[in-house]
Order: structure tokens, then sequence, then C-alpha cells
């Protein structure tokens, strides 16, 4: 890429390319270097605690998330005995009523309790949850629910 300085002189900037280049118009950026692991170490040394779980496991996991998502979303607290199919990663089927869902989040840490109920059941925007619980952050509010709704899929 080339770059003017104050005088209309043209120089090039090392590192980065421009988007032109890749069909893309706009500002270049710096063409960074590929990550390398430490030493020789594997790779399954550095996925850390959930290392063991494959990519169908997880996308299981995001699946079953997603289930209870849209179901708490859907059924009101008042449809006790409405019933979700949790098909687990090896392969058990976990029938669980709206009830014991209800029971379940009541019995979650206070803020993952509010964010259900309020982001979920109640469909507020992410935003207004965030402000309504002292201004934490999206990123907090979206830790908490994972985590909330990774419990509700151990049930």
């Amino acid at each position: 890429m080339t770059m003017m300085n104050r005088n209309g002189q043209g120089y090039a900037q090392p590192g980065w390319t421009s988007q032109a280049s890749h069909g893309q118009t706009g500002y270049g950026r710096p063409q960074l270097p590929d990550a390398e692991r430490p030493g020789n170490m594997p790779e399954s040394d550095m996925d850390g605690e959930l290392g063991d779980m494959s990519s169908a496991d997880w996308q299981q996991r995001a699946h079953t998330r997603q289930l209870i998502r849209e179901f708490l979303r859907a059924v009101p607290r008042s449809e006790t005995e409405t019933t979700l199919v949790i098909v687990r990663a090896n392969g058990d089927q976990r029938l669980l009523t709206r009830a014991q869902l209800s029971t379940a989040i009541d019995r979650l840490r206070p803020r993952q309790r509010q964010i259900l109920r309020l982001a979920l059941e109640e469909r507020w925007p992410r935003q207004r949850v965030c402000e309504y619980l002292h201004n934490i952050s999206i990123k907090t509010l979206e830790r908490d629910q994972v985590e909330a709704l990774d419990i509700l899929a151990d049930l």
C-alpha cells in the first residue's frame, strides 16, 4: 500500500496490504504472521479443560442451548405440563416439563436467573437487561446466559 506524506510524496507502509488487491475497497490492514504453538506442543494440550470435546459435541451443545432458549421464549411459565425433549451427546433422550425448567431456573445464581427471566421469558432487549443489571457488559450477559443454559441442558 502506498501512503502519502505531508509533501504529497508516496511511500510504502511495510506490513500493510491493500484490500483492493483482495477485491475489497477501503483502508488496508496489517498482514499478521500465523500464530505458532509454543515449542512443539500438540494442539490438544492447548485446548484447556474443554479440549476433549469434539466438534460434534460442541454442535450438539449449541443446538441444545438453542432448543431451550426457544422453548423458554415460546412457552409461558403458566403452561407447566408443556414438554421439551433434549437429546444428549450419548444419544439418551431427556423429557423436561416447563415446570421442571422453571424450578431449575429458580435455583440458578441470581444474575443468571434474572438474565433468563428478562432476556428470554420477558424478551427484553439485551441492552435493556444490561442496564437493569447495573450496567453489566454484553459479554457478561452472554457468558452468564450460555452458562445458565448449559446448566439447564445438564438436567
